[in-house]
């Protein structure tokens, strides 16, 4: 599919973060791997990426700093984590989702596309409106969750 057509299908799925919370139009990026929808607000962004090499979609939900996504280096340990996927939303916000039904998107068009946006929006507008309006308080709650993840003795 073409970038134009993807931004297209996507700006459709996804017009309620522009109407709703005053996110910017969505800016595209892509490569031979993967394809890049990005929405900002002041202090949140929305980070929409397909995978070509395995078939699927993400959303990432990002605390902007200065206005800008930011990256965390990995070796640093102390430093805040300003990202989070929906995954690691849903985990603790509804246990009971079972994301498994994002089905592939290898064409990135038709049916299953249409599918998993609907599903990717619907979490998004019931369980993420305070990071939407640019609240983060729960992002303190997921970095907890993930520094455990990273301790060495694997423990959760």
């Amino acid at each position: 599919m073409r970038k134009e057509l993807l931004l297209e299908k996507c700006s459709r799925h996804f017009d309620f973060l522009i109407h709703d919370y005053g996110f910017k139009a969505p800016k595209i990026e892509s490569d031979e791997t993967e394809i890049q929808l990005v929405w900002l607000s002041p202090k949140t962004g929305v980070e929409l990426m397909f995978d070509r090499m395995e078939n699927t979609a993400y959303i990432f939900l990002h605390q902007l700093q200065n206005g800008r996504m930011v990256q965390e280096d990995p070796e640093d340990d102390e430093a805040p984590l300003t990202y989070f996927s929906i995954e690691d939303i849903v985990e603790l916000r509804a246990p009971e989702m079972d994301l498994a039904d994002l089905g592939p998107t290898a064409e990135l068009s038709g049916p299953q596309l249409d599918k998993n946006l609907e599903l990717l929006t619907g979490i998004l507008k019931f369980h993420c409106k305070d990071i939407l309006q640019g609240n983060f308080h729960f992002f303190s709650t997921l970095e907890a969750v993930e520094r455990m993840r990273r301790q060495p003795d694997g423990s959760n």
